[in-house]
């Protein structure tokens, strides 16, 4: 009887010591204090020329910041604190628009693999898709292209009609945040 209870008692102190190092490993690899934010673009010249990118995220204080990482041809590099969520905002030569947004999540945005953002034109249109992870590239049925919109097509969309709220997404679209 005493090997048994002994047995279990050393099981259990295992168990907790486990179940602490394991915390341990996780608060540790998930409290980056910098995330990387860089994305590779791609797509035909002619619509990368004209192709804007911010990202708007908020901090663990929700507080909201935005950058440009793509700038008619050219990238920009960031390294961001504390992402709780974000958004990408792309702009088309002033004319087209479109946004992406993520959940609260705090560490969806620094983990995934991928981050890439691809264009297509077909006739007078522009698409585009947005990817965190390699295997939604390799699977086109998880993420497909999106069609860029006008700013009233976008608002009607997605039901926005108070003035300072149109406000607020024209110039998250089409504000250049150089970091």
């Amino acid at each position: 009887m005493d090997i048994k209870k002994s047995d279990q008692h050393t099981k259990g102190i295992l168990m907790t010591t486990g179940k602490l190092l394991l915390l341990l490993i996780s608060l540790t690899f998930f409290n980056c204090s910098k995330m990387n934010t860089n994305f590779t673009v791609e797509g035909p010249k002619e619509v990368l020329e004209k192709i804007h990118v911010n990202i708007d995220y908020t901090d663990y204080q929700e507080k909201w910041h935005s950058f440009t990482t793509y700038y008619k041809g050219k990238t920009y590099r960031n390294n961001a604190e504390e992402i709780l969520a974000y958004g990408v905002n792309i702009n088309y030569n002033d004319i087209l628009f479109f946004e992406e947004l993520c959940d609260f999540n705090p560490h969806y945005f620094d983990y995934a693999d991928y981050k890439k953002i691809i264009f297509k034109k077909e006739k007078n249109d522009i698409y585009v898709k947005v990817l965190f992870f390699e295997d939604q590239a390799n699977n086109p049925d998880k993420v497909g292209f999106t069609k860029l919109l006008t700013l009233d097509d976008f608002f009607k969309k997605n039901n926005i009609i108070e003035d300072s709220i149109k406000h607020n997404y024209e110039k998250s679209f089409k504000e250049v945040i150089i970091p």
